[in-house]
């Protein structure tokens, strides 16, 4: 995810924040199954079980935790894409 976070700041240079912000808004939709823990409507339907029975609320923070862990990562790739600042040259006069 941090990678992903990287190469969608890497795309979008004046704001690369925006671009992984945007990337991770269309995460949110999508089910991948076995390949990627991120599930948000899935997430969101286990914190609705949860306000209704307690025994779901180990998953819920479990799940929570992770959910947080791979935007923290995606966002965390964004912020370190930015550009380098240029090195100060010598000038001989």
């Amino acid at each position: 995810m941090a990678a992903a976070g990287g190469g969608a700041g890497r795309l979008s240079r004046p704001r690369p924040m925006r671009a992984a912000l945007l990337f991770a808004l269309t995460l949110c939709g999508w089910d991948f199954g076995g390949m990627l823990a991120l599930n948000v409507p899935w997430l969101l339907r286990l914190a609705m079980d949860s306000t209704e029975n307690t025994r779901y609320l180990d998953s819920l923070i479990a799940s929570a935790e992770m959910h947080l862990i791979l935007f923290g990562c995606l966002m965390g790739g964004a912020a370190l894409s930015r550009p380098r600042d240029t090195p100060p040259r010598i000038v001989s006069s």
